[in-house]
C-alpha cells in the first residue's frame, strides 16, 4: 500500500500491469481499484457505470426500461 502517490499512468505488459505514479514505478499482476473510474480509465478499462459522489446504490436499467427514468431516484422515509 502506498499512501499520498498518484497515479500517472498504467501500463499493460503481459500479464503484468506497470503503474507510474509520483513516487516511482511499480510492477503488478493485479491490481484493486478502489479509488473510481478515472483510474480504470488509465488501465485501459471503460466502466460501463459512472461512479458519482453520493452516498447509495446504484441500479443499471435494462435498454427497454431506461426512458422511464431521466432523473435520480432518491428513497422516501417511512
Amino acid at each position: 500500500m502506498r499512501l499520498n502517490t498518484k497515479v500517472l499512468r498504467i501500463v499493460l505488459s503481459g500479464k503484468n500491469q506497470i503503474l507510474e505514479t509520483n513516487n516511482g514505478t511499480f510492477e503488478t499482476r493485479f491490481l484493486i481499484n478502489c479509488a473510481g473510474d478515472r483510474i480504470a480509465k488509465k488501465g485501459g478499462v471503460d466502466p460501463k457505470a459512472k461512479i458519482v459522489p453520493f452516498r447509495g446504490e446504484y441500479y443499471e436499467l435494462t435498454p427497454s426500461k431506461r426512458y422511464l427514468v431521466k432523473t435520480l431516484i432518491y428513497p422516501v422515509p417511512i
